[in-house]
């Protein structure tokens, strides 16, 4: 009969977790979070023109899945107690109550990517040089989030709209005016 080993009890699986793993560990659960909390959004949103706005936290969270694979594939022993530790210790603003008109939404997940990609940026800081695949990972998150934010902002803020690059700002002008 075969048995099953019990790890002793003196050591913990956060103790035996490298640096590298807990910056993993931490990105994945923040990623993790904000894709829950954006596939709730996508539920609660009104559709008042808010088509783009869905479209686009739609794209997000199939974008955290990715991400989620790859931390998850770079953590050589994932922990479901050191992944809820973790989670405890974030602070987490929640969503609003009820429907989330599209400004509302935009404002919350606007300061919720900043807020997390200024984390991941932290830690991307803070990993060894040598540790390139992942400094690569990190910074990919964190540029991903930052454009998830300007595209959100840029679909709700019709000055945004009008200062874009390659947008069309100046009237139209007849043969006669050139």
């Amino acid at each position: 009969m075969t048995q099953l080993r019990e790890e002793s009890s003196d050591t913990t699986a956060a103790e035996a977790v490298s640096p590298i793993e807990e910056t993993l560990e931490e990105t994945l659960v923040d990623i993790l979070d904000l894709s829950l909390q954006a596939d709730q959004a996508l539920w609660r949103l009104e559709y008042s023109g808010s088509e783009k706005i869905h479209r686009l936290l739609h794209d997000f969270v199939f974008q955290c899945r990715q991400w989620d694979r790859e931390l998850s594939a770079c953590i050589l022993s994932p922990s479901s107690e050191n992944l809820a530790k973790r989670a405890a210790a974030i602070p987490l603003e929640l969503l609003p109550a009820g429907k989330l008109r599209d400004k509302d939404m935009v404002a919350f997940f606007g300061s919720r990517f900043a807020r997390v990609g200024a984390r991941v940026r932290h830690r991307m800081e803070s990993a060894d040089a040598d540790e390139a695949v992942t400094r690569g990972l990190l910074t990919s998150i964190a540029v991903g989030l930052e454009k998830q934010s300007w595209m959100l902002h840029f679909e709700i803020d019709p000055r945004t709209r009008r200062s874009a690059p390659g947008s069309r700002t100046s009237v139209r002008q007849g043969p006669s005016a050139a």
